[in-house]
């Protein structure tokens, strides 16, 4: 006797329903033996050791142009002049900023300043000069050797912003070598710009352009310094002279024809 849906179905129904054993189931643990789970973490520790590690240099390389540039020039004043002289420093002179020649320098720099005189080292035809310049915000600290009056040597000593240390590099600062002054006291040459130190680039080439202008002044022998009047490299005693020399100083600096020995002499 076949039997009936009913009995069939109870029959499916109980059907047995394969269990499933818990403690069966791969796992990494459950399949790692106790002498073997150590390496594994340590694998894992030396893995995320590694990731920080290069994490860590992608966040260097990334900000070393920024701050690294920054301090990169560490030159001493003393020792760029110790440098120009071969070692034998001469006696630091001082010219002393007339108002013509006050004048004339602001115009270049571009603000008012404050200097009542500036220092420089001579020997034969060549000045060295130690000169500051507001960058963007610090200021720049630069020496200018000028021979013949071309530069012939410029170098940043001291830098002190946070961006643009690109201008200490000597592929910046060469182009500056022999530049002469010309008309309206610029540079005889374009100076290339670097992108991010535009403010920096200006500085330093208004130094070399107020470097220039106070050797031709030097050079020109027609000086007044500690408050004396100074021609031809000698000290005036006699008031006629010094007034004449003044004059001419006054002349010269100012960018005139030197007449002005002629005035004061009369």
């Amino acid at each position: 006797m076949h039997p009936g849906p009913s009995e069939s179905s109870a029959t499916m129904t109980r059907t047995p329903v394969p269990q499933v054993n818990m403690s069966q189931v791969n796992t990494s643990q459950a399949n790692t033996s106790p002498e073997q789970r150590p390496l594994i973490d340590d694998r894992s520790r030396r893995g995320a050791v590694a990731r920080v590690a290069l994490l860590a240099m992608m966040l260097c390389a990334l900000l070393a142009p920024v701050t690294g540039a920054a301090h990169a020039s560490t030159s001493a004043p003393g020792d760029f002049i110790r440098e120009a002289f071969g070692g034998a420093v001469p006696r630091p002179q001082a010219v002393l900023l007339t108002d013509a020649l006050r004048a004339r320098v602001e115009r270049v720099l571009g603000h008012r300043t404050t200097l009542l005189r500036v220092r420089y080292w001579r020997q034969g035809e060549r000045t060295v000069w130690v000169l500051d310049e507001i960058g963007k915000e610090q200021p720049i600290t630069t020496g200018v050797q000028v021979d013949g009056r071309a530069i012939t040597r410029l170098q940043v000593l001291q830098y002190r912003e946070s961006r643009g240390g690109e201008v200490q590099r000597a592929s910046f600062t060469s182009q500056f070598l022999s530049a002469r002054l010309v008309a309206g006291d610029d540079l005889d040459r374009r100076i290339d710009g670097i992108t991010g130190a535009t403010m920096s680039v200006r500085a330093l080439t208004r130094q070399a352009r107020m470097a220039l202008i106070l050797h031709e002044v030097v050079a020109n022998g027609r000086v007044v310094a500690d408050g004396r009047a100074v021609a031809d490299g000698r000290a005036i005693a006699d008031g006629r002279s010094a007034a004449a020399a003044r004059a001419v100083a006054t002349d010269q600096v100012a960018g005139r024809p030197s007449t002005g020995a002629v005035r004061a002499s009369r």
